[in-house]
Protein backbone atom coordinates (compact mmCIF):
# COMPACT_ATOMS: atom_id res chain seq x y z
CA UNK A 1 0.00 0.00 0.00
CA UNK A 2 1.31 3.30 -0.83
CA UNK A 3 -0.30 5.95 1.35
CA UNK A 4 0.86 9.57 2.82
CA UNK A 5 2.05 9.93 6.22
CA UNK A 6 -1.06 12.73 6.78
CA UNK A 7 -3.04 10.22 5.95
CA UNK A 8 -1.67 7.94 8.26
CA UNK A 9 -1.90 10.38 11.05
CA UNK A 10 -5.68 11.34 10.10
CA UNK A 11 -6.27 7.51 10.69
CA UNK A 12 -4.50 7.40 14.13
CA UNK A 13 -5.88 10.48 15.41
CA UNK A 14 -9.32 8.80 14.46
CA UNK A 15 -8.79 5.71 16.48
CA UNK A 16 -7.30 7.82 18.97
CA UNK A 17 -10.67 9.65 19.56
CA UNK A 18 -13.38 6.84 19.28
CA UNK A 19 -11.27 4.63 21.71
CA UNK A 20 -12.27 2.22 23.57
CA UNK A 21 -14.45 1.44 20.51
CA UNK A 22 -13.19 0.80 17.03
CA UNK A 23 -12.79 3.29 14.58
CA UNK A 24 -13.58 2.52 10.78
CA UNK A 25 -12.99 4.26 7.54
CA UNK A 26 -12.30 3.96 3.74
CA UNK A 27 -9.22 4.00 1.82
CA UNK A 28 -9.76 5.73 -1.90
CA UNK A 29 -7.50 5.53 -4.42
CA UNK A 30 -6.03 3.64 -7.47
CA UNK A 31 -6.02 -0.16 -6.96
CA UNK A 32 -2.83 -1.87 -8.82
CA UNK A 33 -0.58 -4.47 -9.10
CA UNK A 34 3.61 -4.54 -8.72
CA UNK A 35 5.38 -6.56 -11.80
CA UNK A 36 5.48 -9.80 -9.54
CA UNK A 37 1.91 -9.41 -9.36
CA UNK A 38 1.44 -8.44 -5.51
CA UNK A 39 -0.97 -5.58 -4.64
CA UNK A 40 0.27 -2.26 -4.79
CA UNK A 41 -2.87 0.28 -3.48
CA UNK A 42 -2.28 3.92 -3.94
CA UNK A 43 -4.23 6.23 -1.29
CA UNK A 44 -5.47 9.16 -2.22
CA UNK A 45 -7.72 9.77 0.44
CA UNK A 46 -8.99 8.73 3.70
CA UNK A 47 -12.72 8.99 4.47
CA UNK A 48 -13.41 8.26 8.36
CA UNK A 49 -17.20 6.48 8.71
CA UNK A 50 -19.03 5.79 11.72
CA UNK A 51 -19.31 2.61 13.02
CA UNK A 52 -22.96 1.10 13.07
CA UNK A 53 -22.23 -2.28 13.94
CA UNK A 54 -25.15 -4.03 16.00
CA UNK A 55 -22.97 -5.05 18.88
CA UNK A 56 -20.06 -4.68 20.30
CA UNK A 57 -18.12 -1.93 18.67
CA UNK A 58 -15.60 -2.75 21.16
CA UNK A 59 -14.57 -5.66 19.36
CA UNK A 60 -16.12 -5.32 15.82
CA UNK A 61 -16.68 -2.58 13.34
CA UNK A 62 -18.90 -1.92 10.62
CA UNK A 63 -19.80 0.44 7.71
CA UNK A 64 -23.12 1.14 6.56
CA UNK A 65 -24.19 0.46 3.14
CA UNK A 66 -25.61 3.80 2.18
CA UNK A 67 -21.94 5.15 3.42
CA UNK A 68 -20.31 3.03 1.21
CA UNK A 69 -22.05 3.83 -2.05
CA UNK A 70 -22.06 7.63 -1.44
CA UNK A 71 -17.90 6.96 -1.11
CA UNK A 72 -18.27 4.98 -4.06
CA UNK A 73 -20.21 7.27 -6.23
CA UNK A 74 -17.98 10.28 -5.51
CA UNK A 75 -14.85 8.64 -5.89
CA UNK A 76 -15.78 7.53 -9.34
CA UNK A 77 -16.23 11.65 -10.28
CA UNK A 78 -13.17 12.09 -9.58
CA UNK A 79 -11.55 8.70 -11.49
CA UNK A 80 -11.05 6.80 -7.91
CA UNK A 81 -12.18 3.89 -6.43
CA UNK A 82 -12.49 2.65 -2.87
CA UNK A 83 -9.12 0.38 -2.21
CA UNK A 84 -9.69 -0.72 1.25
CA UNK A 85 -11.11 -0.12 5.04
CA UNK A 86 -9.23 0.54 7.79
CA UNK A 87 -10.11 0.05 11.21
CA UNK A 88 -8.51 0.15 14.98
CA UNK A 89 -7.88 -3.18 17.21
CA UNK A 90 -8.40 -2.44 20.82
CA UNK A 91 -6.05 -3.69 23.29
CA UNK A 92 -5.16 -6.11 20.73
CA UNK A 93 -2.60 -6.73 17.90
CA UNK A 94 -2.70 -5.49 14.50
CA UNK A 95 -3.64 -8.07 12.49
CA UNK A 96 -6.84 -9.08 11.02
CA UNK A 97 -9.57 -11.30 12.94
CA UNK A 98 -11.57 -14.06 11.64
CA UNK A 99 -14.14 -11.51 10.83
CA UNK A 100 -11.70 -9.49 9.37
CA UNK A 101 -10.93 -12.10 6.83
CA UNK A 102 -14.07 -12.81 5.94
CA UNK A 103 -15.17 -9.73 4.69
CA UNK A 104 -12.39 -8.40 3.13
CA UNK A 105 -12.43 -8.33 -0.53
CA UNK A 106 -10.30 -9.91 -2.85
CA UNK A 107 -7.22 -7.24 -3.90
CA UNK A 108 -7.95 -4.44 -0.88
CA UNK A 109 -6.07 -3.05 1.78
CA UNK A 110 -7.08 -3.43 5.05
CA UNK A 111 -4.98 -1.02 7.13
CA UNK A 112 -5.58 -1.84 10.75
CA UNK A 113 -4.22 0.18 13.64
CA UNK A 114 -3.53 -1.62 17.01
CA UNK A 115 -4.04 0.34 20.63
CA UNK A 116 -3.58 -0.46 24.33
CA UNK A 117 -5.01 1.26 26.81
CA UNK A 118 -5.54 4.25 23.78
CA UNK A 119 -2.29 4.49 22.88
CA UNK A 120 -0.89 3.50 18.95
CA UNK A 121 1.33 0.36 19.38
CA UNK A 122 1.46 -0.97 15.43
CA UNK A 123 0.34 -0.08 12.09
CA UNK A 124 -0.13 -2.85 9.54
CA UNK A 125 -1.74 -3.31 6.10
CA UNK A 126 -3.47 -6.67 4.65
CA UNK A 127 -4.81 -7.79 1.65
CA UNK A 128 -6.47 -10.79 0.60
CA UNK A 129 -5.22 -12.36 -2.58
CA UNK A 130 -6.99 -14.62 -5.07
CA UNK A 131 -7.23 -18.06 -3.14
CA UNK A 132 -8.36 -16.33 0.08
CA UNK A 133 -5.34 -16.29 1.34
CA UNK A 134 -4.28 -12.78 3.57
CA UNK A 135 -0.89 -11.67 3.27
CA UNK A 136 0.79 -8.37 4.76
CA UNK A 137 1.29 -5.59 2.89
CA UNK A 138 4.32 -3.50 2.92
CA UNK A 139 3.42 0.13 3.65
CA UNK A 140 5.11 2.76 1.36
CA UNK A 141 5.12 6.71 2.07
CA UNK A 142 4.25 8.57 -0.75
Amino acid sequence: MRISLSKIKKIKEHAKQVFPEECCGLLIGKAGFEPNGKVENTVYAVLPCENVLDGDKKTGFEISLSEVWKAEVKAREVGLEIVGNYHSHTDAGAYPSGDDEKHCKLYTSMLIISLGQGIIEETKSWTVGINKTVFEETITFI
